[in-house]
């Protein structure tokens, strides 16, 4: 009995190794993970939350440009793709003024309401913007700055016989820019300057005078008040002129002639023979 114990003794052992080397094993070994539930990605989000259409107005009339759209020009479709530069029709506001004509059939973005013209936007009904070649002295000195308001004077003389004459082509034009600045930029260097224009609001009526008067006289600007702070009315004749001789005193009149008075003269009869004659005698 001895022996045969004696025998199993090594595999006892070897088996006690074995057992002890599984539990070392089994308690280093961590559990198995939990499957985590998933968070929703911001797509399926997006998903959730972006409505089933998108609504936008579609014009159905023309459209003038700067005409301010109205709820009768315009109707609502909806699509189920976001169209790049539309506005919603719940965020657009009526009254807004198109910066170009707007034919029908086509969506309100905003490229259709804003304008990338500079000069465009300040132009009134009924106006012209015209652009006038200007230096020191006929630009009021230098001085002259987008608002201001100028009088446009031209003087004429073609030839020698004809008398020089002063013409006030335009009166109270404003002042849109001057060398090439809207007034953004109008403290910038003189060397940084465009050009030595300044263009000036113009009624359309008006438009050929100034024409006629830049290519055919010289032109000169002369500052005026503006219209808050005038203290009376200027004179309506915008085409007020002045030769160079009512710049002179006009010389007094040559006193009239007194007419000479003659003595009557007496009248006196003659008979010759059967005929007779009247004759007068001082």
């Amino acid at each position: 009995m001895g022996s045969r114990a004696l025998y199993a003794l090594p595999a006892i052992v070897l088996a006690l190794i074995a057992l002890i080397l599984a539990g070392i094993g089994f308690a280093r070994s961590e559990p198995p993970a939990q499957a985590m539930p998933r968070k929703p990605t911001a797509s399926n989000t997006a998903q959730s939350v972006r409505p089933d259409l998108f609504e936008y107005l579609v014009v159905t009339r023309p459209i003038a440009s700067g005409e301010p759209i109205g709820e009768e020009q315009v109707t609502r479709v909806g699509t189920a793709q976001a169209v790049e530069g539309a506005i919603s029709a719940d965020r657009f506001k009526f009254g807004t003024p198109a910066a170009g004509p707007i034919q029908p059939g086509a969506i309100l973005t905003r490229d259709l309401l804003s304008s990338t013209s500079l000069i465009t936007p300040r132009i009134k009904p009924g106006h012209q913007a015209i652009a006038l070649k200007t230096d020191e002295v006929t630009g009021v000195g230098g001085l002259l700055k987008p608002g201001d308001r100028v009088n446009v004077l031209a003087t004429f003389k073609r030839d020698r016989q004809e008398t020089p004459t002063a013409v006030v082509v335009v009166r109270d034009a404003p002042v849109l820019a001057v060398q090439g600045s809207l007034g953004s930029d109008s403290a910038a260097p003189d060397k940084e300057r465009r050009n030595d224009s300044i263009v000036l609001l113009i009624p359309d009526a008006r438009v050929p005078a100034v024409l006629l008067a830049s290519n055919e006289g010289k032109v000169r600007l002369s500052a005026v008040a503006s219209p808050d702070t005038r203290t009376g009315e200027t004179a309506a004749d915008s085409t007020a002129a002045m030769a160079l001789a009512d710049l002179f005193p006009k010389p007094p009149a040559p006193p009239k002639r007194q007419p000479v008075r003659r003595a009557p003269a007496n009248q006196v009869q003659v008979f010759e023979g059967s005929e007779s004659r009247k004759v007068y005698v001082r």
